[in-house]
Formats: structure tokens, sequence, C-alpha cells
């Protein structure tokens, strides 16, 4: 089945509408819900921590083995190189004949930059822009390859989080506190939608727009790897910290997986950046056969090698890729815009 290619030009430049009464209450309730998570985060937080023993907590992270630090890297690189794809995927939908090796470059600095600094629209596509820019890529089909990393990361989530109910209910109900066939429900409903979902954009070109740039969805194949990348991207990702917990905490894989993305999940709608605060919360309540003060400790060690030294390595390749673009002084020439699409 061939995929559907947007066009470059496809730029919908009807002026958005007002926002309605309906719209303006859904923001109203998200920010109050985002806050609730927030408060609520805090407070576990704070209870850990008021009865924390920090020397045990420094010998946990003593106690974590040079083999778990290098396996804990290791997930670490996978996951990044599975985030790679996810661009790699969104510029072959929208036609675009980028070099894996500027596709990588994007990805990977994009995302070590949303997910410390957190707002991912904004620091993560001002990163994209400023390299795909260069390389003759417009700013309609950038805002798109946005759009499409998006949908394919919540699908992934969905896909982990769906299966993770149906088999290993339990330990979510720990975090939701619904009933065990509650969650089973919830599994199956999330599956059944991630299917719907390919089912509609397998049955002909369907499109959304969204603040005025139209996306054409991507069509069965290319959704299906989507669903892949980010399936491996979260396993890799959860595999960090899993392998940095203590031995014989007791925990299945899938399981943990499931938490992970759950976790991830509550640190995006509190919108904090990192998800700091939240994502520690929803483990602290999860994996009660763990003791706050190890789990601690894996979770700050989890941080320095999958948050701060990407960062810092995603600072270090941005800013050189940036001093040799002026240091040559060469820029791409921008691609002829579409009919719809006006030059800058």
């Amino acid at each position: 089945m061939p995929e559907d290619r947007t066009a470059p030009g496809d730029i919908d430049e009807t002026p958005a509408p007002p926002p309605s009464a309906s719209s303006r209450w859904i923001g109203v309730v998200g920010t109050l819900a985002s806050l609730g998570i927030l408060a609520f985060s805090v407070y576990v937080v704070a209870q850990v921590l008021a009865t924390l023993d920090y020397a045990q907590v420094l010998a946990a992270i003593r106690a974590t083995s040079q083999g778990q630090i290098a396996m804990a890297i290791a997930f670490g690189a996978g996951s990044y190189l599975a985030l790679t794809l996810y661009d790699l995927i969104a510029l072959r939908h929208l036609g675009e004949t980028i070099p894996y090796r500027t596709a990588a470059l994007a990805s990977f600095s994009a995302y070590t930059m949303s997910f410390t600094l957190g707002f991912p629209l904004l620091t993560g596509g001002a990163t994209r822009y400023a390299v795909y820019s260069r390389a003759g890529v417009t700013g309609g089909n950038i805002a798109r390859l946005v759009m499409i990393c998006s949908l394919q990361f919540w699908l992934g989530m969905n896909v982990v989080v769906g299966v993770g109910l149906l088999l290993h209910p339990e330990p979510i109900a720990a975090i939701d506190q619904l009933p065990v066939w509650v969650n089973v429900a919830l599994g199956w409903a999330v599956l059944a939608a991630v299917v719907i979902y390919c089912i509609y954009v397998s049955t002909g070109r369907r499109k959304l727009s969204i603040r005025g740039v139209s996306l054409t969805l991507p069509g069965f194949k290319l959704t299906t790897a989507q669903i892949i990348a980010s399936c491996c991207d979260l396993a890799c990702a959860s595999s960090v910290l899993y392998v940095l917990l203590p031995a014989n905490h007791g925990v299945d894989f899938l399981s943990f997986a499931a938490i992970y993305v759950v976790a991830v999940t509550v640190g995006a709608a509190s919108n904090v950046p990192g998800g700091i605060g939240p994502f520690e919360a929803t483990f602290l309540k999860a994996l009660p056969g763990v003791s706050a003060e190890a789990l601690l400790a894996s979770l700050l060690l989890f941080r320095i090698i999958y948050f701060l030294g990407p960062f810092l390595l995603g600072l270090m390749l941005i800013g050189g890729h940036e001093t040799r673009v002026r240091l040559r002084g060469t820029k791409a020439p921008a691609k002829p815009s579409g009919p719809d699409e006006p030059s800058h």
C-alpha cells in the first residue's frame, strides 16, 4: 500500500476561529488537573523525604555496580537511537530527502532538550528548526514533523500501557486505585483504540489541521513502523531504570514498563520540566516493595544517565553544528514554497 505524501505547501491560511466556550473550559480543566497532579506529587515526595535516611541513599548509589551503569548507558543509547527513527519516518512521509546523520542530530538534540527542560513544542521545535531549516526543509514541514513525532510517541505509549494493563494490571492498580477488572477493561479499550486508528488511516487519505497546519496522516505501513519504533524506544528507556534497581526487587519487566509509561504520562500531564516530582512519586506509589532509599538512588542515577548526560552531549553537538555552519558561512537555500505557503 503506497504511503500518502503531504504537499509541501499544504498550509491552511484561513484565520483560526476564536476559541469556543467549551475549548476554554477544557483548557481550565486541564490546568487544574496539572496543578492537582503536581500538588499530590509534592505531597507524596515530601512525605518520603521527611523520613528518608540519606546515608542509605548514598549507600545504595555506591552499591550500584559498574555492570548496572554500563547496561543503563547501553539501553539509554538504544532509546535515543530509536528516537532518531521518529524523525526518519516523519521525513519519509513528508517526502523530504534528508541524510540520516542530519535527522539523527536534529532528533537527538531536540529530545535531550525537551526531556530535560520541558516545553517540548518550544524547545524541541526550536532545535529541529535550527537543523532542518539549514537543510532546506520548510517551516510548514518542520511543524508537521513535530506533529507526526508526537503522534507516534503516544501510539507506542498506548500499546505498552494496554499490554501491561492486560497482562499485569495489579501494579497499575496501586497507582490509579481502580479494581483490577477495570484496569483490564481499560487495557482492552486502549488497544482497541490503537487498532481502530490503524484501520482508520489505512482506508484512505486522512487529514487533520492544527493551528493552520494541515497534515495528511501516515498510512498503515508507516503507522506500523511508528508503533514499532516507539515501543522499542519505551522498552529501552524503561530498561535504563529497571537495570538500576536493587537486586531482588520482585518486579517483572513488563509490569515495570507499563508503570514507567504511566509515570512519563503523569510527568507530562503535570507540565513540570522533566516530569521531576510526579515521575518519582508514581514509582514511590507503585513499587512499595522497594525501599524508598534504594528507589530514589536508582531514580537519581536514571536522571543522570538518561537526562543530564545526553542533555550535555546534545548541547555540545548542536553547539558544534552551529559553530561549524557559521565558520563555513554556508547555509542551504530554502526549498521553494508551495502556492499556499508564503516565503519568509
